[in-house]
């Protein structure tokens, strides 16, 4: 992903739901998903950064393999339609309680 202001990427997340090592830009939102072994993190705006990316994945193999589990296990527990619901109906419950006095 060599976008240069991403919020929080989609197609990161797609990418590791399957299983896919990612590469993206050092910029908002693709930082906090890409970081702890989850995926490969260059400067923006540099077309050389993403050659040794690709580079670094070809040559190691095991740490491809690893950045994609790590990913693909991340988005997994963190992204979970039935956890999101959850987080919502306590937001809700909380912004209810607080304006309506009960």
């Amino acid at each position: 992903l060599p976008s240069y202001g991403e919020m929080y990427s989609l197609s990161v997340l797609d990418a590791m739901l399957m299983n896919v090592p990612v590469i993206g830009t050092d910029r908002s939102g693709t930082t906090e998903q890409l970081t702890d072994g989850r995926g490969l993190l260059i400067e923006p705006h540099s077309p050389q950064a993403i050659a040794e990316a690709v580079e670094t994945y070809a040559e190691h193999p095991e740490l491809r393999r690893s950045s994609a589990a790590n990913a693909s296990q991340w988005v997994r527990l963190k992204h979970q339609w039935t956890s999101t619901i959850e987080q919502h109906k306590r937001l809700y419950y909380h912004a209810y309680t607080a304006t309506s006095g009960k």
